[in-house]
Protein backbone atom coordinates (compact mmCIF):
# COMPACT_ATOMS: atom_id res chain seq x y z
CA UNK A 1 0.00 0.00 0.00
CA UNK A 2 1.27 3.47 -0.89
CA UNK A 3 1.27 6.45 1.46
CA UNK A 4 -1.72 8.81 1.26
CA UNK A 5 0.28 11.34 -0.80
CA UNK A 6 1.47 8.64 -3.20
CA UNK A 7 -1.69 7.27 -4.80
CA UNK A 8 -1.49 3.74 -6.07
CA UNK A 9 -4.18 4.16 -8.75
CA UNK A 10 -4.82 7.07 -11.12
CA UNK A 11 -8.43 7.41 -12.26
CA UNK A 12 -8.83 9.55 -15.39
CA UNK A 13 -12.26 11.03 -16.15
CA UNK A 14 -12.53 12.96 -19.44
CA UNK A 15 -15.19 15.65 -19.06
CA UNK A 16 -17.07 17.36 -21.86
CA UNK A 17 -20.53 18.92 -21.44
CA UNK A 18 -21.63 16.23 -19.03
CA UNK A 19 -22.98 18.26 -16.11
CA UNK A 20 -26.19 16.19 -16.04
CA UNK A 21 -24.27 12.97 -15.26
CA UNK A 22 -21.02 14.19 -13.72
CA UNK A 23 -22.04 14.24 -10.06
CA UNK A 24 -23.24 10.62 -10.19
CA UNK A 25 -19.94 9.61 -11.81
CA UNK A 26 -17.73 11.39 -9.28
CA UNK A 27 -19.76 10.20 -6.28
CA UNK A 28 -19.42 6.59 -7.46
CA UNK A 29 -15.63 7.03 -7.55
CA UNK A 30 -15.48 8.64 -4.11
CA UNK A 31 -17.62 5.77 -2.82
CA UNK A 32 -14.96 3.17 -3.62
CA UNK A 33 -14.08 0.54 -1.02
CA UNK A 34 -10.44 1.15 -1.99
CA UNK A 35 -9.40 4.69 -1.07
CA UNK A 36 -5.77 4.91 -2.25
CA UNK A 37 -6.32 6.69 -5.56
CA UNK A 38 -6.05 10.04 -7.27
CA UNK A 39 -8.89 11.32 -9.44
CA UNK A 40 -8.00 13.43 -12.47
CA UNK A 41 -10.95 15.37 -13.91
CA UNK A 42 -9.86 16.50 -17.38
CA UNK A 43 -12.18 19.14 -18.85
CA UNK A 44 -12.01 19.19 -22.65
CA UNK A 45 -13.16 22.85 -22.74
CA UNK A 46 -16.80 22.22 -21.82
CA UNK A 47 -19.37 24.90 -22.66
CA UNK A 48 -21.83 23.94 -19.90
CA UNK A 49 -21.37 23.96 -16.10
CA UNK A 50 -19.22 20.81 -15.96
CA UNK A 51 -16.16 22.82 -14.91
CA UNK A 52 -17.99 24.30 -11.93
CA UNK A 53 -18.97 20.81 -10.76
CA UNK A 54 -15.36 19.66 -11.05
CA UNK A 55 -13.98 22.67 -9.15
CA UNK A 56 -16.47 22.10 -6.35
CA UNK A 57 -15.33 18.50 -5.89
CA UNK A 58 -11.65 19.46 -6.15
CA UNK A 59 -12.10 21.75 -3.15
CA UNK A 60 -13.77 18.97 -1.15
CA UNK A 61 -11.28 16.13 -1.62
CA UNK A 62 -7.47 16.38 -1.81
CA UNK A 63 -7.34 13.29 -4.03
CA UNK A 64 -9.05 15.21 -6.84
CA UNK A 65 -7.20 17.33 -9.42
CA UNK A 66 -9.07 19.40 -12.02
CA UNK A 67 -7.55 20.34 -15.35
CA UNK A 68 -9.01 22.29 -18.25
CA UNK A 69 -7.50 22.01 -21.73
CA UNK A 70 -8.12 23.10 -25.29
CA UNK A 71 -10.80 20.98 -26.92
CA UNK A 72 -9.20 17.99 -28.62
CA UNK A 73 -11.64 15.09 -28.34
CA UNK A 74 -11.85 12.00 -26.14
CA UNK A 75 -8.54 10.38 -27.12
CA UNK A 76 -6.59 13.59 -26.65
CA UNK A 77 -8.22 14.11 -23.24
CA UNK A 78 -7.37 10.60 -22.03
CA UNK A 79 -3.79 11.00 -23.25
CA UNK A 80 -3.60 14.26 -21.28
CA UNK A 81 -4.73 12.34 -18.20
CA UNK A 82 -2.02 9.72 -18.68
CA UNK A 83 0.65 12.42 -18.96
CA UNK A 84 -0.54 14.10 -15.76
CA UNK A 85 -0.96 10.95 -13.67
CA UNK A 86 1.23 10.82 -10.59
CA UNK A 87 4.69 9.33 -11.02
CA UNK A 88 3.90 7.25 -7.94
CA UNK A 89 0.86 5.52 -9.45
CA UNK A 90 1.24 1.86 -10.29
CA UNK A 91 -2.05 1.49 -12.13
CA UNK A 92 -4.40 3.63 -14.19
CA UNK A 93 -8.04 3.30 -15.24
CA UNK A 94 -10.50 5.38 -17.25
CA UNK A 95 -14.09 6.25 -16.40
CA UNK A 96 -16.37 8.19 -18.75
CA UNK A 97 -18.10 11.15 -17.13
CA UNK A 98 -21.61 9.94 -17.97
CA UNK A 99 -21.02 6.47 -16.45
CA UNK A 100 -20.44 5.17 -12.91
CA UNK A 101 -18.62 2.37 -11.13
CA UNK A 102 -19.62 0.01 -8.34
CA UNK A 103 -17.96 0.39 -4.90
CA UNK A 104 -15.91 -2.81 -5.46
CA UNK A 105 -14.56 -1.67 -8.86
CA UNK A 106 -11.04 -0.77 -7.71
CA UNK A 107 -10.79 -3.45 -5.04
CA UNK A 108 -11.67 -6.29 -7.40
CA UNK A 109 -9.61 -5.02 -10.33
CA UNK A 110 -6.54 -4.53 -8.12
CA UNK A 111 -7.00 -8.03 -6.69
CA UNK A 112 -7.13 -9.25 -10.28
CA UNK A 113 -3.77 -7.63 -11.11
CA UNK A 114 -1.71 -10.15 -9.16
CA UNK A 115 1.05 -11.48 -11.47
CA UNK A 116 -0.72 -10.24 -14.63
CA UNK A 117 -0.49 -7.16 -16.84
CA UNK A 118 -4.20 -6.39 -17.31
CA UNK A 119 -7.33 -6.79 -15.20
CA UNK A 120 -10.78 -6.66 -16.82
CA UNK A 121 -14.26 -6.52 -15.30
CA UNK A 122 -17.69 -6.93 -16.86
CA UNK A 123 -19.95 -4.05 -17.89
CA UNK A 124 -23.55 -3.49 -16.86
CA UNK A 125 -25.59 -1.77 -19.59
CA UNK A 126 -28.15 0.67 -18.21
CA UNK A 127 -30.68 2.84 -19.99
CA UNK A 128 -32.37 6.11 -19.08
CA UNK A 129 -35.48 4.18 -18.06
CA UNK A 130 -33.35 2.49 -15.37
CA UNK A 131 -32.89 5.73 -13.43
CA UNK A 132 -34.04 4.18 -10.18
CA UNK A 133 -31.45 1.40 -10.32
CA UNK A 134 -28.41 3.13 -11.73
CA UNK A 135 -25.85 2.37 -9.05
CA UNK A 136 -25.02 0.37 -5.95
CA UNK A 137 -26.61 -2.75 -7.36
CA UNK A 138 -25.85 -6.02 -5.61
CA UNK A 139 -22.40 -7.30 -6.61
CA UNK A 140 -21.60 -10.96 -6.01
CA UNK A 141 -18.37 -12.20 -4.46
CA UNK A 142 -15.44 -11.82 -6.82
CA UNK A 143 -15.13 -14.23 -9.73
CA UNK A 144 -11.85 -14.58 -11.61
CA UNK A 145 -10.70 -16.26 -14.84
CA UNK A 146 -7.03 -16.21 -15.83
CA UNK A 147 -5.74 -16.21 -19.40
CA UNK A 148 -2.07 -17.05 -19.91
CA UNK A 149 0.00 -16.99 -23.11
CA UNK A 150 -2.73 -14.80 -24.63
CA UNK A 151 -1.26 -14.69 -28.15
CA UNK A 152 -1.78 -18.45 -28.45
CA UNK A 153 -4.94 -18.78 -26.38
CA UNK A 154 -8.18 -19.45 -28.26
CA UNK A 155 -10.17 -18.78 -25.10
CA UNK A 156 -8.77 -15.25 -25.06
CA UNK A 157 -9.86 -14.77 -28.69
CA UNK A 158 -13.33 -15.89 -27.64
CA UNK A 159 -13.23 -13.25 -24.91
CA UNK A 160 -12.69 -10.69 -27.68
CA UNK A 161 -15.87 -11.92 -29.36
CA UNK A 162 -17.95 -10.91 -26.35
CA UNK A 163 -16.98 -7.27 -26.88
CA UNK A 164 -15.54 -6.97 -23.37
CA UNK A 165 -12.18 -5.82 -24.77
CA UNK A 166 -13.68 -3.05 -26.91
CA UNK A 167 -13.71 -0.54 -24.05
CA UNK A 168 -10.93 0.95 -21.95
CA UNK A 169 -13.25 1.81 -19.07
CA UNK A 170 -13.64 -1.66 -17.56
CA UNK A 171 -9.91 -2.27 -17.18
CA UNK A 172 -6.98 -1.62 -14.90
CA UNK A 173 -3.68 -1.02 -16.70
CA UNK A 174 -0.08 -0.91 -15.53
CA UNK A 175 1.03 2.67 -15.94
CA UNK A 176 4.67 1.70 -16.46
CA UNK A 177 3.73 -0.40 -19.52
CA UNK A 178 1.82 2.52 -21.05
CA UNK A 179 4.57 5.04 -20.43
CA UNK A 180 7.61 2.95 -21.29
CA UNK A 181 6.09 1.89 -24.61
CA UNK A 182 4.50 5.25 -25.51
CA UNK A 183 1.03 3.72 -25.81
CA UNK A 184 -1.62 6.34 -26.61
CA UNK A 185 -5.24 6.62 -27.63
CA UNK A 186 -5.07 7.46 -31.37
CA UNK A 187 -6.32 11.05 -31.82
CA UNK A 188 -7.26 10.44 -35.46
CA UNK A 189 -9.59 7.50 -34.65
CA UNK A 190 -13.08 8.27 -33.30
CA UNK A 191 -14.93 4.95 -33.47
CA UNK A 192 -12.66 2.22 -32.09
CA UNK A 193 -9.99 4.23 -30.30
CA UNK A 194 -10.35 2.11 -27.16
CA UNK A 195 -9.83 -1.13 -29.06
CA UNK A 196 -6.80 0.29 -30.88
CA UNK A 197 -5.34 1.31 -27.50
CA UNK A 198 -6.04 -2.13 -26.03
CA UNK A 199 -4.40 -3.93 -28.94
CA UNK A 200 -1.28 -1.78 -28.50
CA UNK A 201 -1.24 -2.56 -24.79
CA UNK A 202 -1.79 -6.30 -25.24
CA UNK A 203 1.42 -6.55 -27.22
CA UNK A 204 3.21 -6.17 -23.88
CA UNK A 205 1.02 -8.63 -21.99
CA UNK A 206 1.37 -12.34 -21.42
CA UNK A 207 -1.27 -12.91 -18.77
CA UNK A 208 -4.68 -11.27 -18.31
CA UNK A 209 -7.31 -11.71 -15.60
CA UNK A 210 -11.06 -11.42 -16.17
CA UNK A 211 -13.08 -10.35 -13.13
CA UNK A 212 -16.50 -11.81 -13.93
CA UNK A 213 -18.47 -9.26 -11.88
CA UNK A 214 -20.33 -6.34 -13.49
CA UNK A 215 -18.54 -3.40 -11.89
CA UNK A 216 -18.75 -0.71 -14.59
CA UNK A 217 -22.11 0.92 -15.32
CA UNK A 218 -22.42 2.06 -18.94
CA UNK A 219 -25.36 4.40 -19.43
CA UNK A 220 -27.04 4.49 -22.82
CA UNK A 221 -28.66 7.82 -23.57
CA UNK A 222 -29.21 10.13 -26.53
CA UNK A 223 -25.78 11.71 -26.19
CA UNK A 224 -23.78 8.51 -25.74
CA UNK A 225 -21.44 7.19 -28.44
CA UNK A 226 -23.69 4.22 -29.13
CA UNK A 227 -26.29 6.64 -30.49
CA UNK A 228 -23.73 8.22 -32.85
CA UNK A 229 -22.65 5.20 -34.87
CA UNK A 230 -21.13 6.16 -38.22
CA UNK A 231 -20.73 4.22 -41.48
CA UNK A 232 -16.94 4.66 -41.22
CA UNK A 233 -17.11 2.16 -38.36
CA UNK A 234 -17.08 -0.61 -41.00
CA UNK A 235 -13.63 0.46 -42.16
CA UNK A 236 -12.43 0.97 -38.59
CA UNK A 237 -13.30 -2.60 -37.64
CA UNK A 238 -11.79 -3.89 -40.87
CA UNK A 239 -8.52 -2.24 -39.83
CA UNK A 240 -8.89 -3.73 -36.35
CA UNK A 241 -9.36 -7.16 -37.93
CA UNK A 242 -6.06 -6.82 -39.77
CA UNK A 243 -4.27 -5.69 -36.59
CA UNK A 244 -5.68 -8.64 -34.65
CA UNK A 245 -4.56 -11.16 -37.26
CA UNK A 246 -1.13 -9.55 -37.20
CA UNK A 247 -1.11 -9.94 -33.40
CA UNK A 248 -2.62 -13.41 -33.01
CA UNK A 249 -1.65 -14.99 -36.35
CA UNK A 250 -3.50 -16.46 -39.33
CA UNK A 251 -4.50 -19.60 -37.41
CA UNK A 252 -7.09 -17.54 -35.52
CA UNK A 253 -8.53 -15.87 -38.61
CA UNK A 254 -11.97 -17.51 -38.37
CA UNK A 255 -12.76 -16.54 -34.76
CA UNK A 256 -11.41 -13.04 -35.41
CA UNK A 257 -13.60 -12.72 -38.49
CA UNK A 258 -16.60 -13.84 -36.46
CA UNK A 259 -15.90 -11.10 -33.92
CA UNK A 260 -15.64 -8.50 -36.68
CA UNK A 261 -18.79 -9.82 -38.35
CA UNK A 262 -20.73 -9.27 -35.13
CA UNK A 263 -19.58 -5.65 -35.17
CA UNK A 264 -20.64 -5.31 -38.81
CA UNK A 265 -24.03 -6.74 -37.91
CA UNK A 266 -24.44 -4.33 -35.00
CA UNK A 267 -23.37 -1.33 -37.09
CA UNK A 268 -25.75 -2.32 -39.88
CA UNK A 269 -28.73 -2.67 -37.55
CA UNK A 270 -28.11 0.71 -35.92
CA UNK A 271 -27.72 2.44 -39.29
CA UNK A 272 -30.81 0.75 -40.72
CA UNK A 273 -32.82 1.88 -37.70
CA UNK A 274 -31.80 5.41 -38.74
CA UNK A 275 -32.88 4.67 -42.33
CA UNK A 276 -29.34 4.88 -43.73
CA UNK A 277 -29.93 1.98 -46.12
CA UNK A 278 -27.80 3.47 -48.89
CA UNK A 279 -24.79 3.77 -46.60
CA UNK A 280 -25.19 0.20 -45.37
CA UNK A 281 -25.44 -1.03 -48.95
CA UNK A 282 -22.38 0.98 -49.97
CA UNK A 283 -20.15 -0.53 -47.29
CA UNK A 284 -21.34 -4.15 -47.11
CA UNK A 285 -20.75 -4.61 -50.85
CA UNK A 286 -17.08 -3.64 -50.55
CA UNK A 287 -14.93 -6.69 -51.26
CA UNK A 288 -13.23 -7.25 -47.90
CA UNK A 289 -16.31 -6.42 -45.84
CA UNK A 290 -18.56 -8.60 -47.99
CA UNK A 291 -16.12 -11.50 -47.64
CA UNK A 292 -16.24 -11.37 -43.84
CA UNK A 293 -20.05 -11.18 -43.85
CA UNK A 294 -20.51 -14.02 -46.31
CA UNK A 295 -18.01 -16.32 -44.53
CA UNK A 296 -19.23 -15.76 -40.97
CA UNK A 297 -20.36 -18.95 -39.22
CA UNK A 298 -23.31 -17.96 -37.03
CA UNK A 299 -25.54 -20.40 -35.16
CA UNK A 300 -28.48 -18.31 -33.95
CA UNK A 301 -31.41 -18.37 -36.41
CA UNK A 302 -31.90 -14.60 -36.26
CA UNK A 303 -28.19 -14.05 -36.91
CA UNK A 304 -28.46 -16.38 -39.89
CA UNK A 305 -31.36 -14.31 -41.25
CA UNK A 306 -29.40 -11.09 -40.84
CA UNK A 307 -26.26 -12.60 -42.36
CA UNK A 308 -28.22 -13.88 -45.38
CA UNK A 309 -29.80 -10.48 -46.03
CA UNK A 310 -26.55 -8.57 -45.57
CA UNK A 311 -24.58 -10.93 -47.78
CA UNK A 312 -27.21 -10.55 -50.53
CA UNK A 313 -27.64 -6.80 -49.95
CA UNK A 314 -31.33 -7.09 -49.05
CA UNK A 315 -30.96 -4.10 -46.76
CA UNK A 316 -34.38 -2.55 -47.35
CA UNK A 317 -36.12 -5.80 -46.48
CA UNK A 318 -33.85 -6.23 -43.46
CA UNK A 319 -34.75 -2.76 -42.25
CA UNK A 320 -38.46 -3.60 -42.38
CA UNK A 321 -37.85 -6.77 -40.38
CA UNK A 322 -35.79 -4.89 -37.81
CA UNK A 323 -38.50 -2.27 -37.33
CA UNK A 324 -41.19 -4.96 -37.00
CA UNK A 325 -39.28 -6.91 -34.37
CA UNK A 326 -37.94 -3.89 -32.47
Amino acid sequence: MEEDNKPLVSIVVPVYNSEAYLQCCIESILNQDYADFELLLIDDDSTDHSGEVCKCYEQKDKRISYYIKKHGGLSDTRNFGVRHASANSRFICFVDSDDSIEPQYLNYLIAGMKDVQLSICHIRNLYEADNENQSNLLVDSMGLIEYSDIKNNLKFIELFQTGILNSSCNKLYRLDIIRSNSIIFPPDVIIVEDLVFNLQYLRYCNRVNEVTNELYNYFHHDGSLVSKVSPVAYESYLNIRNEMIDFFGDRFEKPIDLMVYRQFESISIKLLEKNQTDKVSEYITQKDIHYIISQAQVANWWDRVIKFMLSHNYVKLLRRLILITK
